[in-house]
C-alpha cells in the first residue's frame, strides 16, 4: 500500500486533470476542452504566473544524496554559494513530466544567475528508472538526485507532486510552489531571479 504521501499525490494530480481538461464534463466537451488547451498553450505562456507563497519555516534535509551527474548534493554545501530551485517530482505524476522540459531549459537560464536547479525523483522504481526516463526526454541540464522513501519530501513538509522550493542563497528565505508552473516562460525567470536575489 503507498503511503499518504503517494495517495494525496494521485488525488492532486486527478485534480489537476480535473481543472486543466473539465475532466468533471462530458467526453466530447471534455476533449474540446484539453484541446483548446493545447491550442491556446502559446497565449497562456504570454500570462504565466509563478504561484509560489513564503515558507514560513522550513527544514532542510542533513544528508546528502548521489547525484545522477556524479558526486553528491547536499543543502549545506550550496549555503551561501548559490540559491536553488528544488523540485519534488516522479515518473507517474503527470503535471511533473509536463514541466520536466521547462525545468531544464530553467537551470540554463538560470546558471549564469548562481541559482542551481535540483530535481529529486521520489519514484520507487530505482534511480536508474528516474535517470533513463530524464535521458529519454533530454534532460540533462538540471541537477538530479534520487529519494525513493520520500525522506527528503517528508521532512521538507510536501504534501503532493509536483512541488518546488525556491531557497535564496543564505537559505534563510524560501518560497513554495504547489502543483506545476511555466518555469521557461521569461516572465517567471525574472520572478525568480528577483525573489532569490541575494548579495554575493
Amino acid at each position: 500500500m503507498k503511503s499518504s504521501f503517494y495517495r494525496l499525490s494521485y488525488r492532486q494530480n486527478f485534480k489537476f486533470f480535473q481543472k486543466k481538461t473539465g475532466a468533471a464534463m462530458r467526453p466530447l466537451g471534455a476533449l474540446i476542452v484539453a484541446f483548446g488547451l493545447l491550442a491556446s498553450g502559446s497565449a497562456a505562456h504570454a500570462e504565466a504566473e509563478l504561484p509560489y507563497k513564503p515558507v514560513t519555516s522550513l527544514t532542510l534535509p542533513a544528508d546528502s544524496l548521489p547525484l545522477d551527474q556524479g558526486g553528491t548534493f547536499d543543502f549545506a554545501s550550496y549555503k551561501g554559494k548559490a540559491a536553488l530551485v528544488v523540485n519534488f517530482w516522479a515518473t507517474w505524476c503527470a503535471p511533473c513530466i509536463k514541466e520536466l522540459p521547462d525545468l531544464d531549459a530553467a537551470a540554463r537560464a538560470l546558471a549564469g544567475d548562481d541559482i542551481s536547479v535540483v530535481l529529486v525523483s521520489v519514484d520507487r522504481k530505482g534511480a536508474e528508472h528516474a535517470q533513463a526516463f530524464l535521458a529519454e526526454r533530454g534532460v540533462t541540464t538540471a541537477l538530479s538526485v534520487h529519494n525513493p522513501m520520500s525522506g527528503w519530501a517528508r521532512e521538507m513538509g510536501i504534501r503532493g507532486l509536483p512541488s518546488t522550493f525556491l531557497i535564496s542563497r543564505d537559505q534563510s528565505t524560501a518560497y513554495l510552489v504547489q502543483g506545476p508552473a511555466e518555469w521557461a516562460a521569461p516572465e517567471i525567470l525574472a520572478e525568480i531571479r528577483n525573489l532569490l536575489a541575494t548579495p554575493h
